[in-house]
């Protein structure tokens, strides 16, 4: 593994050497295949499902650039305080994934069944993401 203070400094690049990935269209895609999916569940009378789905799928476009972010921090950070930022925000993040799950599950099971569907949601699109651009880069 490459320490971080390695990147310090350094722009981030993408695989494709400068150009864009083709992941900005992954959190527009996730978040509005899980409010469809809240629409059709408070059209069935789920409304418990509906809203695990429908904050489900915008809270996964924050923690979506969340990590954007704090990965853009860290790499540019050197080693040592890199390391200290990750656990900080990362502690950060599953405080407020805590918060989230605990807040889904005071208002049903079946709220938290749906946030879980709408994070299953976004990483079926985020990997269909990855594997175009790996198979587009492949290409090349």
């Amino acid at each position: 593994m490459t320490a971080p203070g390695f990147y310090k400094g350094k722009k981030s690049k993408t695989l494709s050497g400068g150009k864009t990935d083709g992941l900005q269209w992954v959190p527009a895609a996730a978040f509005l295949g899980g409010f469809f999916l809240s629409v059709v569940a408070a059209f069935t009378h789920r409304k418990d499902l509906a809203v695990g789905l429908g904050w489900g799928s915008l809270l996964n476009v924050f923690n979506f650039y969340s990590l954007n972010w704090l990965t853009e921090k860290v790499l540019n950070r050197g080693e040592a305080e890199g390391r200290k930022f990750f656990w900080l925000w990362n502690a950060v993040r599953w405080i407020f994934l805590a918060a989230a799950c605990g807040w889904f599950l005071s208002v049903s099971p079946l709220c938290l069944a749906g946030a879980g569907a709408s994070y299953f949601w976004f990483l079926s699109v985020l990997g269909f993401a990855g594997w175009r651009s790996a198979s587009n880069t492949s290409r090349k």
